[in-house]
């Protein structure tokens, strides 16, 4: 028997999933060709369309509306006879959205943090759950990781730090070998030691979570060159990953995969350990990309295969990626592919000039690295001008920060200000967010 068997199948009957099915479903998808992954998503989608036809009235009113029916789509390029999906239209639409199942199904409902501005609801039927739940185990499996290895999970919302206690996330942490750790503890600088003598002590194997959290702590180690064990891999998650993070996370802690979803729908693609592309996990959902404006900033749009319970077709999660690359059997994996995420279209400012502005982009690499002492920053367009918000050291030189800030900002015509403060805090959701829209 493998181990993933036999974990996620004791998981499965603790939980009412079906995640060891999806798991090997994935496995086995690594060994097809592109015809077989085309194949596998058509027929999929042909599913999805004749149920959420049948069964979502949204769906039914929008197939209607648009002289449509469930025959209608038939390949993949079909599909964008379809509108887009909006969290605007989740929101105003949630009821109609829902199949008329509903009561004959088991589901869990949840709610985004709503980090994009506009927080939102959403039902997972136990194959929608499962599926999510699989393609995480699975996205650590393509970097040589397995089950049966000590990890330490930084998360860090409020909610879920309550249900660390109950017995059901008990009885996983132990059985699954988890430390859990709120990502709040990295916060604070006074609780970097504490937190690198748990891993010490206990020599994880893996260890996962936020981005920012993880680097805050690669950084410290790095800056104060601690003796830490290296756990093997590194699996960040939930925000940007940016080139001089990952670096800096490698170099102090272990090797880096970044895993990339939502919520809404889990395990949309990997960036293995040593790899530079974004694996689409295709066989559980589509991903289109649909250019904002001429340049080269794409959103992303996501079809989740696997939920029916309440299915999120042609969705835009509000993320930008550079691009979609076909599937190319020489890779590594088969799979289609993008090689960075650029951000949130919450993040991109149009300059109404012809040009548009990403601060993360342009700000959120080395820049301010180079500047020295700076431990935190966040930028603030109001509509008018960017406000860098920075939480420095004595090492911090306004001078040089003002230089390099306007040698960027030079093509785009736009006035900035600095602010020092005290203290930069992630939001509700425990995740750091370096841009934001005041209101």
């Amino acid at each position: 028997m493998r181990k993933s068997d036999f974990y996620l199948g004791v998981l499965d009957l603790a939980q009412g999933t079906i995640a060891r099915k999806y798991f090997n479903f994935f496995l086995e998808s690594l060994q097809w060709n592109r015809k077989e992954i085309l194949q596998c998503q058509v027929k999929k989608l042909k599913e999805l369309i004749r149920y959420s036809y049948r069964h979502v009235k949204y769906y039914r009113e929008i197939f209607e509306k648009n002289n449509l029916n469930p025959d209608s789509i038939k390949t993949l390029e079909d599909l964008k006879q379809l509108p887009v999906l909006t969290r605007s239209d989740i929101q105003k639409n949630f009821e109609k959205l829902v199949s008329d199942e509903k009561e004959m199904l088991k589901y869990t409902r949840s709610s985004s943090s709503g980090t994009t501005g506009i927080p939102i609801n959403y039902l997972h039927d136990v194959d929608g759950d499962s599926s999510g739940k699989a393609a995480g185990f699975f996205f650590n499996y393509l970097s040589g990781w397995n089950f049966g290895r000590r990890s330490i999970h930084i998360w860090g919302n409020i909610t879920s730090i309550q249900r660390w206690n109950s017995p059901g996330s008990k009885l996983k942490q132990f059985f699954f070998m988890q430390k859990n750790l709120p990502s709040t503890d990295l916060n604070e600088i006074v609780n970097y030691k504490k937190v690198i003598d748990l891993i010490n002590r206990i020599k994880p194997f893996s260890i996962d979570g936020y981005t920012s959290s993880i680097y805050n702590l690669a950084r410290y180690i790095k800056d104060h060159n601690v003796k830490i064990y290296r756990p093997k891999f590194v699996f960040t998650t939930a925000e940007n990953l940016f080139k001089n993070e990952k670096n800096i996370i490698e170099s102090s802690l272990g090797l880096v995969s970044d895993i990339y979803g939502c919520g809404e729908i889990n395990g949309i693609a990997v960036r293995p350990v040593a790899e530079d592309k974004y694996y689409i996990l295709e066989p559980h959902v589509i991903i289109e990309a649909e250019s904002i404006r001429k340049g080269d900033y794409k959103e992303i749009i996501v079809t989740n295969l696997d939920n029916k319970i309440m299915p999120l077709i042609r969705y835009k999660i509000g993320d930008l990626i550079d691009g979609i690359y076909e599937g190319d059997e020489q890779n590594r994996f088969g799979f289609s592919y993008f090689k960075q995420i650029i951000g949130r279209t919450s993040e991109v400012i149009d300059m109404g000039n012809g040009k548009i502005l990403s601060p993360i982009n342009i700000f959120g690499g080395t820049l301010f690295r180079e500047i020295g002492g700076v431990l935190k920053h966040k930028v603030v367009w109001n509509g008018n001008y960017l406000d860098f918000l920075f939480e420095v050291n004595p090492g911090f030189n306004r001078e040089k920060a003002c230089e390099k800030i306007n040698a960027e900002l030079k093509p785009y015509d736009v006035t900035f200000k600095i602010t020092i403060v005290d203290r930069l805090n992630p939001d509700k959701s425990g995740k750091f967010r370096y841009m934001e829209i005041a209101k």
